[in-house]
């Protein structure tokens, strides 16, 4: 049956427009981002032409610095608000990163617009997922799927196919959460109306997308080495700690997390839907902690999610759905296993280090954090 002619239809687009997430995409914006915008921003846009190009040849830095500050009034759409943010985060990471040798501040016409951009976006100033994986796709084919083999980016740092193809990874398994955000609250919906046989719909859904995501990430190595994403990638979407963002009065001296997988608001809501309890403090309060970097109102769903999932409850009365959901919580660890597999390939084994200082983008040590919440997804088994 299509998803539209579902008695559930109704009360699903209601909730989406809500939490502003797209019916068809999830997510990920109805619109494909911005590729320009206008003229007040021509010398952002100039910059970006030539980003790539500068910090191959180690002079970012020296051109970045020449950059007046621009006047953000005349960003009035989310699609401007998104592409600017876009463009100053990756200038500033790539003022910060360049040659790999870290410089603590980032100048005012960088960092100046770029807090004015991020509150009005709800976000820190940082590099995220919601600028770097959200809003930084094109469709080579406009009406084609998307698949890797059909997006590429619209920013990138050093450039080249290994870089590309681990952002537009990321956004196709994004793609996917327009019809798993679907499912998911097929699921809320139903579990409130105690609707056993949409129950199990929704898990079987769940369960089958969940593998599609696991398939997805399998593919990482076909076209990104772990070498390179480690040494020319990496760096760019670290954290910061205590740089000075000139030009800013308020807290001018400031450190962000940098980016992470955690900030999939994709993931997050699968964990609340299906009620993972993640009992340890620092895993729970780095999950937490992750949801700033999201767009507001995708993390008050998340947070609905938690509070008013009934999943739980339905399982215990009715255990005729319990394997089915046993299957879906299987296939979430399942697909935390494979994320362990990819970051032990391409950060661990590329460190040669071991220990709590090798830690992720987002500030946390990538292997305790991810062995723990997979632990905590496969504990919901035990809880019921």
């Amino acid at each position: 049956m299509n998803w539209k002619d579902s008695s559930y239809f109704e009360q699903t687009e209601q909730l989406f427009t809500q939490f502003d997430i797209d019916l068809n995409h999830g997510f990920i914006p109805a619109k494909a981002p911005l590729q320009t915008l206008s003229s007040d921003f021509f010398i952002w846009e100039e910059l970006a032409g030539q980003f790539s190009d500068l910090l191959n040849t180690g002079q970012f830095r020296r051109f970045a610095r020449r950059i007046p500050v621009v006047k953000t009034n005349p960003l009035s759409s989310t699609e401007e608000l998104e592409r600017a943010m876009l463009l100053l985060s990756c200038f500033a990471h790539g003022y910060v990163w360049e040659n790999g040798e870290e410089i603590k501040e980032i100048p005012a016409g960088i960092a100046v617009p770029w807090v004015k951009v991020a509150n009005r976006l709800g976000r820190p100033p940082i590099i995220t997922h919601a600028s770097l994986v959200l809003n930084n796709w094109k469709k080579i084919d406009p009406q084609g799927p998307g698949i890797p083999e059909n997006l590429a980016p619209v920013m990138q740092f050093h450039g080249g196919q290994d870089e590309a193809w681990f952002y537009m990874l990321t956004v196709a398994m994004e793609f996917l959460g327009g019809e798993l955000a679907r499912k998911i609250l097929l699921l809320y919906l139903a579990a409130e109306k105690e609707d056993l046989e949409t129950v199990e719909t929704a898990l079987k859904g769940l369960s089958g997308l969940i593998q599609d995501l696991r398939v997805l990430l399998a593919r990482m190595p076909e076209r990104c080495d772990p070498y390179i994403f480690y040494h020319r990638v990496r760096p760019f979407l670290s954290s910061f700690r205590e740089v000075r963002y000139h030009g800013v009065k308020e807290n001018p001296v400031r450190s962000y997390d940098g980016g992470s997988a955690a900030q999939s608001s994709m993931i997050q809501a699968l964990d609340a839907v299906l009620k993972v309890n993640h009992e340890n403090d620092h895993s729970r309060n780095f999950l937490e902690k992750m949801r700033k970097h999201m767009p507001p109102a995708h993390a008050r769903f998340i947070a609905f999610l938690e509070e008013e999932s009934q999943i739980r409850q339905i399982i215990k009365r009715h255990p005729s759905v319990k394997e089915i959901f046993y299957e879906c919580l299987d296939q979430l660890a399942g697909f935390r296993t494979d994320h362990l597999r990819v970051v032990s390939q391409y950060i661990m084994n590329q460190s040669g280090k071991v220990g709590p200082g090798n830690t992720g983008t987002g500030g946390t040590n990538p292997m305790i954090f991810l062995k723990q919440v997979q632990k905590d997804t496969l504990q919901g088994k035990k809880t019921l």
